[in-house]
């Protein structure tokens, strides 16, 4: 079967299943594994970020939205090419994947029927689920059940210590300017780590704006950065957009060195296998006590201090 990825979480999943030579088509943003750099692109991105700010980028996202027009082009040309029997996609969120209305023309694009399959998980075991389902269309059903026991053991392994211990204050930022909370499967991660997080959505709902007075009001213990679709070295360039807000100095997690920036493009952004990184990620954050011999991916987490008693630069310490 020759497939087709509209979503980098999707290829993640292929690639795990061993599937990489049935994958015919991907999109900009699939670089995990870097194999899948190699592979052909058929969507693109129709905004130029570069290195624009979160603010920026924001504005641009709303304008094209309220434009009615999508995020993403699909490569008419590479499509026909890739000749997929299968596209995989997700209807979640428009920002995040080709909105329902472009996938569903594809039939007329291509002279042919091929089977979409939109994966929309709103939890850890909703992208469990996924993986077996993609894993058994694919012919590779033992193999996905054999990723996902494995999955599911290393979530169990962390609750069992967390559900055990008091649940940390936290907030976690899906974007910078504005503030933007977290949500969908993205909650649960955070429950399960042991932490809770007030401002956040309930799992399976979208992510909102969030006011830095209410962030104020809140004072978490933790403070994690993540925005969506950034590394951790976008992350730390656009940070003065928080920093400089008001008060900012006198959060708790800022006093208390419990600030981090997270890899949110690899490991929370995508509901794919590394996902389940993002529970071990924030467990430790949270528990390092309880979670000192586990060992994160490498450039998965920064750790920030300030200067606190006048203004200053941030420095990074790991």
């Amino acid at each position: 079967m020759r497939v087709c990825s509209f979503t980098p979480s999707a290829t993640e999943i292929i690639y795990s299943l061993g599937l990489e030579d049935s994958l015919h088509g991907v999109t900009y943003d699939c670089d995990y594994p870097t194999e899948a750099k190699s592979k052909r692109i058929v969507v693109l991105s129709s905004l130029n970020s570069g290195h624009e700010t979160s603010q920026e980028i924001d504005v641009k996202v709303r304008k094209s939205l309220a434009d009615g027009r999508s995020l993403y082009l699909v490569d008419k040309e590479g499509l026909k090419a890739a000749n997929p029997d299968l596209i995989i996609t997700q209807g979640l969120c428009e920002v995040c994947a080709p909105s329902d209305a472009i996938v569903f023309d594809i039939p007329d694009l291509l002279g042919k029927d091929p089977r979409i399959l939109s994966l929309n998980p709103s939890n850890v075991e909703d992208i469990i689920n996924d993986i077996e389902k993609v894993g058994s269309i694919l012919g590779k059903g033992d193999t996905a059940k054999e990723i996902t026991n494995n999955l599911r053991r290393r979530v169990q392994k962390v609750h069992a210590i967390t559900k055990q211990t008091e649940r940390r204050k936290i907030f976690c930022m899906e974007w910078l300017d504005p503030i933007f909370n977290t949500g969908h499967w993205v909650t649960d991660v955070i429950n399960l780590a042991g932490g809770h997080d007030e401002l956040a959505s309930k799992i399976g709902e979208e992510s909102v704006m969030v006011e830095w007075d209410d962030i104020l009001d809140y004072n978490p213990d933790v403070l994690v950065m993540m925005p969506c679709g950034w590394p951790i070295s976008r992350t730390i360039s656009d940070l003065q957009s928080i920093t400089s807000l008001n008060d900012f100095r006198q959060l708790r997690a800022v006093v208390n060195d419990e600030v981090y920036v997270v890899d949110g493009s690899a490991y929370f952004s995508r509901p794919g296998p590394r996902i389940f990184d993002s529970v071990e990620i924030l467990a430790k954050i949270l528990h390092p006590k309880l979670f000192g011999d586990l060992v994160l991916p490498p450039g998965s987490m920064q750790k920030l201090q300030f200067n606190l008693k006048k203004p200053g630069p941030m420095y990074i310490t790991h």
